[in-house]
């Protein structure tokens, strides 16, 4: 019954706000004792309220009166590192890359490809836009080198290779730790997936430490699973 009263309630008041007419907070509120806030960006809810737009974000539900659309700016949050979305459900969504509008951009998510300052503006209601959002930063370059390191197989009972970006060339010194930090393997100017054989090694968990044989910086780590096969 109470989400009956909730539903109806939601209806008849966006009706009210899509048409432009005086809404009276009712004295019966069916959000009450829910988890859900009534938020009026354009003033107080005693007595009428003039409003054009309506929107429900975790678990929000915002009025807007023809003032304050664009009062309200929307979040963006970044998934599979490519993948942006908008925290706030509109009727109409642009993506911005670097201050310019993308050409077709126009869906609640977006898949970053090529580096740079991201933003989304999203169409509340017919006439109604919410603010430009903060600009999220997307590094392409360094999602792809990062995905350049590797180390196979996983788990490894006999060998394994470690992949790195090619830009370090031959100035790699690649050294296998276990987990008290004892070194149990070690090579400078490693090459780009070369085998190593770890036969020798007991069954474990050990930590591989990449550094840069030009300025001893540590480069990346990794870490692999060391089985025995019966």
């Amino acid at each position: 019954m109470r989400k009956v009263i909730l539903i109806c309630w939601l209806i008849c008041l966006s009706i009210g706000l899509i048409h432009g007419q005086s809404i009276l907070a009712p004295s019966i509120n069916p959000f009450q004792g829910s988890s859900v806030n009534m938020i009026f960006a354009g003033g107080g809810i005693n007595g009428s309220y003039q409003s054009t737009a309506l929107y429900v974000s975790h678990g929000n539900v915002f009025i807007l009166d023809k003032n304050t659309c664009g009062t309200i700016a929307p979040m963006i949050s970044l998934k599979n590192e490519y993948e942006l979305s908008s925290n706030l459900t509109g009727i109409s969504y642009q993506w911005f890359l670097n201050e310019q509008a993308i050409s077709g951009a126009t869906e609640s998510t977006y898949k970053a490809t090529n580096s740079g300052r991201y933003a989304v503006q999203v169409g509340v209601s017919p006439g109604c836009l919410s603010a430009i959002s903060t600009n999220i930063y997307v590094n392409i370059l360094a999602i792809e080198e990062a995905r350049a390191f590797a180390v196979w197989p996983n788990p490894a009972s006999a060998s394994i290779r470690i992949s790195f970006p090619s830009r370090f060339a031959e100035n790699v010194k690649l050294e296998i730790n276990d987990l008290l930090g004892r070194s149990v393997y070690s090579k400078s100017n490693y090459s780009n997936s070369e085998a190593i054989d770890i036969r020798g090694l007991n069954q474990g968990t050990y930590l591989i430490r990449l550094t840069s044989n030009m300025d001893e910086r540590a480069i990346h780590m990794m870490k692999f699973l060391k089985i025995v096969n019966d």
